[in-house]
C-alpha cells in the first residue's frame, strides 16, 4: 500500500510539473516562429517576383509606357495579385501576430492598389493619376518596412532573434 501511494504521488508530481511547463510555454513565441519559418515563405516568392520585376522595369528607365503598361498589367499586377491571395489564406494563432499579419494583408493591398493604379494612369496618359500610384506604392513600402520592425519587436520581446536582410 504504501508503494502505491510513493507511486500516485510521484504520478502527481509528474503531472503538475507537466502541466507547468505546458503553463509556462510561449504561445506567442511559438507562433511567431511558425509564422516566420513556415508561412511567410510560401508568400515571399511571390512577393520578391513582383518586386524584382517592378525594380528592373525602374531600372531599365524603360520610356515606351506601353512596354511598362504590358509588364504591369501581364506580369507585375497579376503576381501581386496572387500574393495577396495567398497572404489571406494565412492565420496565425496568437492575436499578437494576427495584429501584424493584418498589417502585412494591409500593405500588400496597398501595393497591389498602387501597382493598379500606376497602370490605370499609364493606359489614360494621367499625370495627377502617376503622382497618386507612385504615393500609394510608396505608403506600401513603407508599411512593409513598419511591418518588419513590428515582427523584430515582437520577436525581441519572447525571445526570438530575427536575421532581417538589408
Amino acid at each position: 500500500m504504501l508503494k502505491s501511494k510513493k507511486l500516485i504521488y510521484t504520478i502527481a508530481f509528474l503531472s503538475s510539473f507537466f502541466a507547468f511547463k505546458e503553463f509556462g510555454s510561449d504561445p506567442v513565441k511559438d507562433d511567431l516562429a511558425h509564422y516566420i519559418d513556415s508561412e511567410i515563405p510560401k508568400v515571399a516568392y511571390l512577393e520578391n517576383r513582383a518586386v524584382d520585376e517592378y525594380n528592373a522595369i525602374l531600372g531599365a528607365k524603360i520610356k515606351d509606357d506601353a512596354v511598362i503598361f504590358k509588364k504591369l498589367t501581364n506580369n507585375i499586377i497579376p503576381v501581386y495579385a496572387q500574393l495577396v491571395l495567398e497572404i489571406k489564406k494565412i492565420k496565425p494563432a496568437t492575436k499578437e501576430v494576427q495584429i501584424i499579419h493584418e498589417q502585412y494583408i494591409k500593405a500588400a493591398e496597398t501595393q497591389r492598389d498602387g501597382l493598379l493604379l500606376l497602370a490605370s494612369s499609364i493606359e489614360k496618359h494621367n499625370l495627377s493619376e502617376l503622382a497618386k500610384a507612385n504615393e500609394q506604392i510608396s505608403t506600401g513600402k513603407q508599411q512593409m518596412e513598419e511591418i518588419l520592425t513590428s515582427l523584430n519587436n515582437l520577436a525581441n520581446s519572447h525571445g526570438l532573434v530575427l536575421k532581417i536582410p538589408k
